[in-house]
């Protein structure tokens, strides 16, 4: 079982923002304008997501929480049986945003955008304080968890509906047997999902559920 906190280090305490999420609904919507604010947020601290059905309505109820520093390994292996992180091969940012940005021309679901304080999806999921309608146990956990597959995949959140969420990959597991470990990450981080049936190959699109 990992340390979630790191070796030697002393465990921080989960602060909660107990101020109103910090965020706005960006005019004009389209692809166009997201593509814009995802290339800039590691500059502007400014970060957009596409909200889907079910979240518009509730994202100003939403707790915004600070995410200290957290080992991803470790908050995976105190949700489920996870060995060691997949092995990913880290794309270049750009390829991730042009990842989201195709998914945002072509796919129809999206609602409204959002754009809120974090310099990526991962960061912003945390500070608009995103609820997965209480499925989450923990949102700290869960970013930090989203920020690694960021890293190692170039997987990025697009959208937030009130009990999902869609990332966009932009480089996926190199073989099944990454994928595999993949598929273990999931199933920790929404807990009832069937690893057995569960199957990622290459596939650009994740979308979890809790």
């Amino acid at each position: 079982m990992g340390n979630r906190w790191g070796v030697g280090s002393v465990q921080p305490r989960m602060t909660l923002a107990h101020a109103e999420p910090r965020f706005r609904f960006h005019d004009p919507e389209t692809p166009l304008a997201y593509e814009r604010l995802l290339r800039a947020a590691p500059r502007t601290g400014r970060c957009p997501v596409w909200l889907g059905e079910g979240a518009v309505e509730r994202v100003g109820a939403w707790v915004p929480v600070v995410v200290p520093p957290l080992d991803p390994l470790g908050v995976l292996q105190e949700w489920g049986p996870v060995e060691r992180l997949a092995a990913g091969p880290a794309p270049l940012r750009d390829e991730l945003v042009a990842e989201a940005v195709a998914w945002a021309e072509h796919d129809a679901r999206r609602v409204r955008l959002v754009v809120g304080e974090g310099r990526g999806p991962a960061e912003l999921v945390a500070t608009l304080g995103w609820s997965g309608a209480a499925g989450v146990r923990d949102l700290a956990g869960l970013a930090t968890v989203l920020r690694s597959w960021e890293k190692r995949f170039g997987a990025a959140v697009v959208e937030l509906g009130a009990d999902r969420m869609t990332l966009t990959v932009a480089a996926p597991p190199g073989s099944s047997y990454e994928a595999g470990r993949v598929a273990v990450e999931h199933a920790a981080v929404c807990p009832g999902l069937d690893v057995d049936g569960y199957r990622l190959g290459d596939a650009r699109v994740w979308r979890l559920r809790w």
